[in-house]
């Protein structure tokens, strides 16, 4: 998928939200492991870019959708709710979160990525088209491939 594909299936907020997050991003104190693409991605895929997205259940806040209600964001340290809303607390939170599940799994993003969609306990087939969304758009701006084999080492 290039990016003129992406842009023709999503259209051009993709390159929207590269340039308006990626000085954001690139802020933090990012372990090397996570890669500041995947963050995009998730980015992308869970909220397009809108900071101020709320999910359906009212539990998945912000740019990286992070679950209130399930208690992510608090094991990262955040305390209020609307914080979530704060980007730097956002993609913070976010990175810390995927950074976890990637040592969770031993470093298979595959399940790392299914995992920061479904839970923790969820990951499965039934996340595979989240992870082909995220895979693709990360594929895409990494100009790289990972293959459903590959071991990330965290």
């Amino acid at each position: 998928m290039t990016i003129n594909d992406i842009k023709n299936t999503y259209g051009e907020i993709t390159e929207k939200i590269v340039d308006k997050y990626i000085s954001e991003i690139k802020q933090f104190n990012i372990p090397k492991k996570v890669l500041v693409n995947l963050v995009l991605s998730i980015i992308f895929v869970e909220s397009k870019g809108n900071k101020n997205a709320v999910g359906d259940d009212g539990c998945s806040i912000g740019l990286m959708q992070l679950n209130w209600c399930a208690g992510t964001p608090q094991r990262f340290g955040v305390k209020n709710k609307d914080d979530l809303f704060k980007v730097d607390v956002n993609i913070e939170t976010g990175t810390r979160y995927l950074f976890y599940l990637i040592k969770k799994f031993n470093g298979n993003l595959i399940s790392a990525i299914s995992a920061y969609n479904a839970g923790e306990g969820k990951v499965g087939i039934n996340y595979a088209n989240y992870v082909m969304k995220v895979l693709n758009i990360f594929n895409n701006l990494s100009e790289k491939k990972i293959y459903l084999a590959h071991q990330f080492q965290p």
